[in-house]
């Protein structure tokens, strides 16, 4: 049984679109006959070694600086867990990867890299110098995956490694239950982290210029690292709005889906590359309001099930949310579903490691 080491900065419990694609693809990878091993940061407890659905998880003391980690073994802990394995995947942004890439290049371990998204900061200074850490795994790697070829479109990272590029739709899991859900027209969503690059000022803010009668519904996880200040700021701004309503974390993505009129994604940062709610909110029937960005407008622009907006511009959002609710969207979720599908991308993966094996 060949053995894959999985990098990533953070894992479960920590929860993000990055953190849920690993923990998809890790464990279908488990029951393909890979033996799974993840390396990760972690604090308390959770540096016991465990086991999660078959897949071994290893967390390395880390202590946070922002929405980063450094972690003073990880040079050490990582040259043992490369030597065991026969395979590397490493998951970027990470600036640790760069270790990961080092030993994989000494134990001559073949390595595939995911690029999630641009790490993006308010300090160029950071950014550049993250960039340079995650440099040294793009060289190495033989193959670099990315979410959607739109992405690389103005990435003069990416673009200088177009021979290794391969596009994997993200995987996309929705479980529909068979009791019927009445959708509210008055109720627009968000589904995922208060987080800076999510932009959610942007939903309060276009409330104004929508019907008094309409509200909006806030659902994901609450408590995220490195993003405290942000919000603070936000809760202090959805105080004074008797139309917002914050959830927290839900029992069922799909029932909330399926019961709001539409899901807006406003992010207007490069950290995110494709938005895996538009995909789940479509297979839920859901049209999905998101911003005309490179990466995030594939679902949309694939499916025509939805409205792009332009970044930041909140008339245009609230038109766009008006023609939604007013004229509302037919949605194939059977072709959908063939499009957005996890089983092609486990077959993808599959291939890209079946590559590594064989030297290819």
């Amino acid at each position: 049984m060949k053995k894959i080491l999985v990098c990533l900065t953070y894992y479960l419990p920590n929860i993000s679109g990055l953190t849920r694609y690993v923990e998809i693809v890790a464990t279908k990878m488990n029951e393909c006959n890979y033996q799974v091993a993840i390396i990760c940061s972690g604090t308390g407890d959770q540096l016991k070694k465990e086991r999660l659905d078959g897949v071994e998880v290893n967390r390395i003391f880390g202590f946070s600086v922002g929405k980063g980690v450094i972690m003073p073994m990880y040079f050490f802990r990582s040259r043992k867990l490369v030597k065991e394995t026969d395979m590397v995947w490493i998951n970027l942004p990470s600036v640790e990867s760069a270790i990961l890439s080092f030993w994989s290049w000494i134990y001559k371990k073949p390595t595939i890299v995911t690029y999630h998204c641009k790490f993006e900061s308010g300090k160029r200074w950071l950014n550049k110098l993250i960039q340079l850490f995650e440099l040294i795994p793009l060289n190495y790697a033989q193959y670099i995956i990315v979410n959607t070829l739109d992405y690389v479109i103005g990435n003069n990272i990416l673009t200088r490694y177009r021979k290794k590029l391969v596009e994997i739709y993200p995987p996309i899991v929705v479980k529909i239950p068979t009791v019927r859900i009445k959708r509210r027209k008055k109720v627009i969503g968000f589904l995922g982290r208060i987080s800076q690059e999510k932009n959610i000022e942007l939903l309060i803010n276009v409330l104004e210029g929508l019907p008094k009668d309409m509200v909006l519904e806030i659902a994901g996880p609450t408590e995220i690292v490195g993003e405290k200040k942000y919000r603070n700021k936000i809760e202090s701004l959805i105080k004074k709005n008797s139309r917002i309503k914050v959830l927290g974390k839900i029992n069922s993505i799909e029932n909330f889906l399926r019961s709001i009129s539409c899901l807006i994604l406003p992010s207007s940062s490069t950290l995110e590359s494709f938005g895996m709610v538009q995909a789940e909110a479509l297979l839920c029937g859901c049209p999905v309001i998101a911003t005309n960005l490179p990466g995030i407008r594939i679902p949309i622009m694939m499916t025509k099930g939805g409205f792009l907006f332009e970044s930041g511009i909140v008339d245009d959002l609230a038109h766009k949310i008006l023609l939604a609710i007013r004229n509302p969207i037919e949605i194939d979720v059977k072709k959908i579903s063939k499009l957005f599908c996890i089983d092609n991308t486990i077959y993808q993966y599959k291939n890209m490691f079946l590559k590594l094996e064989n030297g290819l």
